[in-house]
């Protein structure tokens, strides 16, 4: 018997739900920015099962997504502009029809097919943030629910490690409490802050915190990929910006470098000196002798001889593969792959990839174009940060996968959006 009580608590806030959803569909700008914080909920924790927090985000983001399809089906407005933007289309039905094909050859792999499916369907969100994007202002909106989902993140990354060490004593007790979690949120805040720094885009004291903040959560991930990929984003700001915001970034970034390791070390010296160990020990642990490495190379060497099978349309979503793993000591069978090369390859054989890829490419030269276009210094930094970001993303995917990861799925498709939104803009 369902309890009274519970029942008088569920069932208002029910309504109050309900209501508040209705009330965000009516109107654009608010569920477009609302659907980019929400899905934190699914980004702030790692599990294969199916809770309440996945059904909210599912709950919320899928139906609005579909109901502006709708809308824009019943006014006969034009939703594909662009030959990229078919191609996506045709991608993501190509991605539908793969999950059947792995089915058909074993039933099992339905299901794992439709949750792998499941992940690029937020692709489609490229073309309701493009359409709202139609001025600097709405271009600042999508930037700042980016930057403050960002650091949402940031935050509660960097409490639960504060929480897991608190009575650390040696370096490897931190590095077993690293909680490698949404990377690409981090990684993608850094970038674009620092070209609102090089551009000064905002005050100091509102960009350095929020700098700061999205800094020690990408440093305690310990990921090395991801810091290797902001230093290169790094790099590439100061060769793309313009020259005055260039300036102000090497200045910025060598200056505020100084200071902070100095005073690191002079006012803190212990927890300096610790803090280099856990950096040099993350850093110095990978080499061509490393369980770690072989575990990867003899993934990838057993995913390519699944691709040699079936080279052209591969084995869709949902299949599996086994490769012997040295770290854990037996034969795993499993859908992940770290490179997402040979992911595409391995589920969508060459003609998927090919299609993905052209995508992506098309969208991250557009990007950069429309940078480069922009005459405002603020906001062309600010799109300039998106293509360098998406151009590491191109990095980071050799071994930590960005085309089917629900974070950068997230951070790419707003990005390509915000971008195509200027870019229009640019050719009226």
């Amino acid at each position: 018997m369902i309890n009274s009580s519970i029942v008088l608590i569920a069932v208002p806030f029910a309504i109050l739900a309900i209501v508040a959803y209705v009330y965000l569909l009516r109107d654009d700008r608010r569920w477009i920015l609302a659907a980019i914080p929400i899905h934190l909920i699914v980004f702030l924790e790692k599990t294969t099962k199916i809770d309440l927090e996945k059904l909210i985000y599912t709950g919320f983001f899928f139906p609005a997504l579909f109901i502006w399809f709708f809308r824009k089906w019943l006014k006969r407005e034009r939703i594909i502009e662009r030959k990229d933007e078919l191609v996506l289309v045709l991608f993501l039905a190509i991605g539908l029809i793969s999950v059947f094909i792995a089915g058909y050859q074993d039933p099992s792999y339905f299901s794992r097919g439709f949750r792998e499916y499941y992940i690029f369907i937020p692709y489609l969100f490229y073309f309701p943030v493009r359409d709202f994007v139609t001025s600097r202002e709405r271009f600042n909106e999508i930037v700042w629910a980016l930057l403050i989902t960002c650091t949402i993140g940031a935050i509660y990354v960097v409490y639960i490690f504060k929480t897991a060490t608190v009575d650390a004593t040696h370096v490897w007790n931190v590095l077993w409490s690293r909680k490698n979690l949404s990377e690409p949120l981090y990684m993608t805040a850094i970038l674009i802050l620092l070209a609102m720094v090089a551009s000064k885009a905002y005050k100091p004291r509102i960009t350095f915190p929020l700098l700061a903040i999205n800094i020690l959560a990408l440093g305690i991930t310990l990921t090395r990929g991801y810091w290797v990929a902001t230093g290169v984003g790094a790099v590439l700001l100061i060769i793309f910006l313009g020259k005055a915001a260039r300036g102000r970034l090497i200045g910025f970034l060598t200056g505020g470098l100084a200071v902070v390791i100095a005073t690191a070390a002079i006012v803190f010296p212990r927890i300096f000196e610790f803090l280099i160990g856990i950096v040099a020990a993350r850093a110095t642990s990978i080499s061509f002798q490393s369980e770690s490495l072989k575990d990867r190379l003899i993934e990838s060497a057993s995913v390519i001889s699944k691709i040699k099978a079936s080279p052209i349309i591969g084995h869709g979503f949902g299949a599996t593969f086994s490769f012997y793993e040295i770290l854990q000591g037996y034969t795993m069978t499993t859908w992940y792959i770290h490179n997402g090369y040979l992911f595409l390859l391995f589920k969508l054989g060459i003609v998927g990839a090919m299609m993905y890829l052209y995508f992506y490419f098309s969208r991250l030269i557009f990007t950069a174009k429309t940078a480069r276009a922009e005459k405002d210094e603020q906001l062309s930094s600010m799109i300039m940060s998106f293509a360098v970001t998406l151009g590491v993303m191109l990095l980071v995917n050799v071994t930590s996968p960005q085309f089917d990861d629900k974070v950068p799925v997230l951070l790419m498709t707003v990005m390509w959006g915000a971008a195509a939104g200027i870019g229009r803009r640019q050719e009226n």
